[in-house]
């Protein structure tokens, strides 16, 4: 479910408070150069699943506009 509020969100990363390992398995970039996606594995509290992230290029500094995390 979704985390659409700061209430829920904050309930969210309570639950994944341990450390989130991440392994690199694949990126792209946009034509653009202006849009990146990465995706891999993760591991939390020893279960080992999905993630994907989407960044965007803003003032000179690549940021997340995205991650989906599944667990």
């Amino acid at each position: 479910m979704p985390a659409t509020n700061s209430a829920d969100q904050k309930k969210l990363l309570d639950l994944t408070s341990s450390s989130i390992q991440y392994k690199l398995d694949g990126a792209g970039m946009s034509s653009d150069m202006d849009l990146g996606y990465t995706y891999g594995t993760t591991i939390i509290n020893g279960k080992t699943d999905n993630y994907l992230r989407i960044w965007r290029w803003e003032k000179d500094e690549w940021k997340i506009a995205l991650e989906v995390l599944r667990y």
